[in-house]
């Protein structure tokens, strides 16, 4: 099976485009990927796409609680199936997740984002751009980049996708690209990552219509509208299946490695069998062998000596034209016929 991971970091979108997703491609379209969910996860996408509908944002993880682990079986534009896992877990756990000492209520959480095979980084504009609390800005940055310092090392797919692009064309218009926005806004993850181009980024708008609503406390938020439209899911799931299909499955690999194998280094493999003895040797021999009863053969091989009338032995059998007694003299010895 595959297994991707959606993370980022708190508000950056991983339920709603997670539920989006999964609704928008939950029926057969053609030249589209199909996804089939199990129960489990049709119920945690229905419920967060009535919450969507409603006009509300679905509640934010809990840090540290269990996370969902979420399952569909996929079938691609070319009719391969596979089966694609996703894991909805909570953005504060992304800081402590890769720190040289992890909570080990984490473990588990761990475990499963270094064996997947695609990784989707998530980050929305918003947390980083006219943010006061400046030491909340660098947190997220630092935490982006060293996920993806670790699993890009593991030889992770990974790729960058900008949530609620929507809401900032500004950013496209002023630096050209989403890649150059990186590089405005999360330096370090463009100059270690995005740079050299081996990392895909993708802007994507789950919920791209949404209107201002004021909440209990008073304050104006923007809420989705009812029947909203999508943009930039297209590239993202095509993304994702192609990686995946691609992608060997790490655990399924781990477990036919010897126990003292670590990942990463490559195993020790016995050295090939020399051509130039130990079992190759009797095949030599058996060679020269047939040769040579071949030859012992032929020479006793041919027609009776016109001459001498011998036996005809000819020497090398068909490699000479004189008989063996004779040597076409008709004389045999001292004697004559």
């Amino acid at each position: 099976m595959k297994h991707i991971v959606v993370i980022g970091t708190e508000g950056s979108g991983k339920t709603v485009l997670l539920t989006v997703l999964a609704k928008r491609f939950g029926h057969h379209e053609p030249k589209r990927v199909f996804m089939n969910p199990t129960g489990k996860t049709l119920r945690f996408v229905e419920k967060n796409w009535n919450t969507l509908n409603e006009g509300q944002w679905p509640p934010s993880n809990t840090a540290g609680q269990k996370f969902i682990d979420l399952e569909w079986r996929c079938q691609t534009p070319s009719g391969e199936e596979m089966d694609l896992h996703a894991i909805d877990c909570a953005g504060q756990d992304l800081r402590r997740l890769f720190d040289d000492s992890p909570p080990e209520a984490l473990a588990p959480l761990a475990e499963y984002v270094t064996s997947a095979q695609v990784v989707l980084f998530l980050i929305n504009p918003s947390d980083f751009i006219g943010v006061g609390d400046k030491d909340q800005v660098i947190e997220n940055h630092v935490a982006i980049k060293e996920a993806m310092d670790r699993l890009r090392q593991a030889g992770r797919r990974c790729a960058l996708v900008f949530t609620q692009s929507d809401l900032h064309q500004n950013l496209v218009q002023k630096h050209g690209n989403w890649r150059n926005v990186a590089r405005d806004i999360v330096p370090a993850v463009h100059g270690g990552h995005l740079a050299a181009g081996d990392v895909a980024v993708f802007s994507v708008s789950a919920v791209s219509d949404t209107e201002v609503a004021n909440t209990d406390e008073g304050r104006a938020v923007r809420v989705p509208k009812p029947d909203f439209q999508s943009t930039g899911l297209d590239e993202v799931m095509n993304w994702i299946v192609t990686s995946a299909s691609q992608a060997a499955d790490v655990r399924q690999i781990t477990q036919q490695l010897p126990q003292n194998t670590q990942i990463g280094v490559p195993p020790q493999i016995d050295p090939v069998p020399s051509t130039t003895g130990g079992s190759f040797a009797p095949l030599v021999w058996s060679i020269i062998a047939v040769i040579v009863l071949g030859f012992l053969l032929l020479t006793w091989l041919g027609k009776p000596c016109p001459a001498c009338e011998g036996t005809g032995r000819r020497g090398y059998g068909i490699l000479s034209v004189q008989c063996g007694k004779c040597k076409g003299t008709g004389k045999i010895g001292f004697f004559s016929k």
